[in-house]
């Protein structure tokens, strides 16, 4: 698994909190991403305005896109996994929508995780999709 860079949006105690959950969340659901349908979610139980509902918005568009809640590392957590073409990726919010993380993989490049309020698929597909 790869670490990029840290968002500025999360530091001290909010980093650890993001990386305890990826953690648990690689633990749990391993390099496929097999989430049961069981923790599948509507797009309404997402708070209203907050980057998890925006995520979902934008990679709605996409090839494939599941909502997901569910407890990681203690807290109730939200995940928007999404699929382009070979891509695969997983947005981690917490309980209030905020971003916590984002990861990525494909058939080419190995997992990597982003940190904090950045995610740049997402960056790249709201400009793709107006």
């Amino acid at each position: 698994m790869k670490i990029q860079g840290t968002s500025a949006g999360t530091v001290g105690a909010s980093k650890a909190l993001a990386q305890d959950v990826v953690k648990e969340f690689a633990e749990k659901f391993g390099d496929g991403w097999e989430i049961p349908d069981s923790n599948r979610v509507k797009v309404s139980k997402l708070p209203a305005h907050s980057d998890a509902s925006a995520a979902a918005e934008v990679f709605s568009r996409c090839d494939s896109c599941d909502i997901y809640q569910m407890q990681l590392a203690d807290q109730k957590v939200f995940v928007v996994a999404w699929t382009i073409g070979d891509h695969e990726g997983a947005e981690i919010f917490n309980a209030m929508g905020k971003r916590l993380a984002a990861g990525h993989y494909s058939s080419s490049e190995e997992l990597s995780w982003q940190f904090g309020g950045k995610s740049e698929w997402f960056d790249e597909q709201s400009k793709a999709n107006g």
